[in-house]
């Protein structure tokens, strides 16, 4: 029973069951008679009076807890594990998977199932419909999949995508349709097989000249200074001791490195200015989603946790549940004080990475049906290359490889802006890569963390960086006035563009935005549906049986 004045927390230990049926353990102490049976090895199923006892102590530990945990638990069965880990089986066929502290891990109702993080926060949620997730940052993403293997993805408000497969010479492809606060944006990306995962390279919409190109790999005859029309603006003052523009800018590739670094940061940046370009070439307003093969399996596909919620083990579901792709619940998490910011040497070996992706592009001419797998310039040659410098462009969750006082067990966050650097080449066998903290914000991972992430998140960030760069490449071919940089030669844009991919995947697709609308709706009423079945008999709870 709950010693006097009520202890702050559960304290962890053992559940041991005596001959007589008491249960003692976790600051449980239950009479003799508690126990009704032993449904599997270490699992103690309690009694009607056992399990009110039992939620009665809970209930009492809950109400210093915050989000869904401050809630009291209904009464119905309750299976104990000597680990800790507890399952309540409620009216309405309701199963909480509980940790050894008292807090929901789980929840599971018909079709419904939710995952929470030890703040009582929602972390997941999935029906056969679609699944929610919320990122190491907080941040919302709905995933719908739709007839012909469609895929409907929520990332905010006024933001999302629509893609589909298309087949092409024999080809795969996939057709994206973005929508994003500033309007609509068509994509194509190449799907190709790297290292047991199935990738997909972003294809630019177009190809310029090999004379353009040339004039992008060169330095100007004097450095040009330029003027970013949002050095005023509070988005940028606020991290302007992280990441700093530039006044002046030698060579073309040194203004694209700071226009990438703003555009991954989402300042409002010169791209805004840049009206006369065509509107597929930008890509200001969103990052690339590159998806994850388990983004969908690890939150749509049924789990040891739902099989043994609807038996009532209670040895296998909590753990499932800290196993989630929120792993943020169950690992130690790494986190810098302080900003590490962006360095004159980062950026300069940045805008060389750019020079020469310049270069393989005029030779590469970013033939549609390329292999990426072999392509010079494309993520695989990358991975061979250590000391290449990704640039983060969405939230993402790092495995920490090496820093001190971290257990086996750690991660850490990296937003928009972060920087990594790899560490060594990738062998044949790999499925993460190894890279280092190069630059972060306070509250991601350190700098000089040596991290692994996966290859479907560097895609990601290679795909965002093309596309970036792409939107600053339109704007120096096209803008007349592009804010005092020196033009290009008209030999080198007399030439008209020539389009990377067929014409029928130019045009986006119709009714996305009213898609993602109402997704959203159905999503927000599901989750609030499942959140009040879990608290549907509260008024009639006390915290005493």
């Amino acid at each position: 029973m709950p010693r006097p004045g009520g202890p702050e927390h559960i304290e962890p230990a053992h559940f041991v069951a005596d001959r007589n049926g008491a249960l003692i353990g976790h600051g449980f102490n239950l009479p003799r008679g508690s126990i009704a049976d032993r449904p599997g090895p270490g699992e103690f199923r309690l009694t009607p009076h056992g399990a009110d006892l039992a939620r009665a102590h809970l209930n009492e530990e809950r109400l210093h807890l915050g989000g869904i945990d401050h809630n009291p638990l209904p009464h119905g069965e309750m299976i104990f594990h000597d680990n800790g880990h507890m399952v309540l089986h409620a009216d309405g066929n309701r199963f909480y998977h509980l940790g050894p502290d008292g807090r929901i891990a789980s929840f599971r109702v018909g079709e419904d199932r939710l995952r929470f993080g030890r703040d009582g926060v929602l972390h997941t949620y999935r029906d056969r419909h679609f699944a929610l997730r919320r990122d190491f940052q907080g941040d919302v993403h709905i995933y719908g999949h739709l007839p012909d293997r469609a895929v409907l993805v929520n990332l905010g408000p006024h933001r999302g995508v629509y893609e589909h497969p298309v087949m092409f010479h024999g080809h795969s492809f996939v057709h994206a349709t973005w929508v994003t606060p500033h309007g609509v944006d068509v994509r194509n990306y190449a799907e190709y097989p790297y290292h047991g995962v199935i990738l997909r390279r972003y294809i630019p919409p177009y190809h310029y000249t090999p004379a353009f190109y040339g004039w992008v790999a060169h330095p100007w005859a004097a450095p040009a200074p330029y003027h970013w029309t949002f050095v005023s603006a509070p988005v940028y003052t606020a991290q302007e001791g992280y990441f700093a523009v530039a006044p002046v800018y030698p060579a073309p590739s040194d203004w694209l490195a700071d226009q990438l670094l703003a555009d991954a940061r989402g300042i409002e940046s010169a791209l805004d200015s840049a009206d006369a370009g065509p509107p597929e070439a930008g890509a200001s307003d969103s990052a690339s989603y590159q998806p994850d093969n388990e983004d969908w399996q690890s939150l749509a596909a049924d789990g040891a946790g739902d099989a043994a919620a609807d038996t009532l083990v209670a040895s296998a579901s909590p753990e499932a549940a800290d196993e989630s792709d929120d792993a943020g619940s169950a690992s130690q998490v790494v986190a810098s004080s302080a900003d590490a910011p962006i360095t004159p040497d980062l950026k300069t070996q940045l805008a060389e990475e750019i020079r020469q992706q310049i270069e393989l592009d005029s030779i590469d001419q970013n033939n549609v049906e390329a292999d990426p797998a072999t392509a010079l310039d494309g993520l695989p040659a990358r991975l061979q290359t250590p000391g290449y410098i990704f640039v983060v462009y969405n939230d993402e969750t790092a495995t920490v490889v090496s820093y001190p006082t971290v257990d086996s067990n750690s991660i850490c966050g990296l937003q928009p802006g972060d920087t990594l650097r790899l560490k060594s080449a990738l062998s044949a066998t790999d499925t993460t890569a190894t890279l280092v903290v190069s630059s972060s914000h306070a509250k991601d991972c350190p700098l000089n963390t040596v991290v692994q992430v996966k290859l479907q998140a560097l895609q990601q960030m290679w795909n965002s960086m093309r596309e970036s760069m792409e939107a600053g490449l339109s704007q120096l071919r096209y803008d007349p006035n592009n804010g005092g940089l020196p033009q290009p030669p008209l030999s080198s844009v007399a030439a008209p563009l020539q389009a990377n991919v067929p014409p029928d995947l130019s045009t986006p697709d119709p009714g996305v935005a009213n898609m993602l609308a109402t997704q959203q709706a159905q999503a927000t009423n599901s989750v609030t549906q499942a959140e009040q079945s879990m608290n549907a008999d509260r008024s009639s709870l006390s915290a005493n049986p």
